[in-house]
């Protein structure tokens, strides 16, 4: 849920480039996933019922250490953003995400997935050239390009 922030910080910290943080989302609800190249499937949309909600509300907090892990990762991200001062952060997430979107409006309609509507059940072949491993970095080339050379600038 705080990813934007998390790759902003990482490029802040270790000085990576632009193009090096900016993603795009393969499994999206509705989409399809590739399960590594083996047989393509629908993502559903999660959905959870309402005693599931209420066993999450009352009781998985306090039986769950996974909620002290995460509570300890949240601290250390707010602290590393405050020692890197809290506006700076804020500006780059925000043109952190006018990159990301520029690079999806440019390159959506280049970006070959593995799974489609119209490659189901079996993966496209053609997105091995465009992804990095299965479906993880697809249409990477394009988005380096048009933030590499500024296809449209964004400040």
């Amino acid at each position: 849920e705080r990813m934007d922030e998390s790759l902003v910080v990482l490029k802040l910290l270790y000085n990576f480039p632009d193009e090096s943080i900016v993603v795009t989302s393969s499994k999206v609800a509705g989409g399809y996933d590739d399960g590594m190249y083996k047989n393509c499937h629908k993502i559903q949309k999660s959905y959870t019922t309402e005693d599931v909600d209420q066993y999450i509300t009352n009781h998985f907090h306090q039986d769950n250490i996974d909620f002290l892990l995460y509570a300890a990762a949240n601290k250390t991200l707010d602290d590393t953003i405050d020692f890197l001062g809290r506006d700076k952060v804020e500006r780059e997430v925000i043109r952190h995400r006018k990159l990301r979107e520029l690079a999806v409006d440019v390159c959506s309609k280049h970006i070959v997935y593995p799974c489609t509507e119209h490659h189901f059940p079996v993966p496209d072949p053609k997105s091995k050239q465009s992804c990095y491993y299965g479906d993880i970095g697809c249409g990477h080339e394009c988005i380096m390009d048009v933030i590499r050379n500024g296809t449209v600038k964004v400040s």
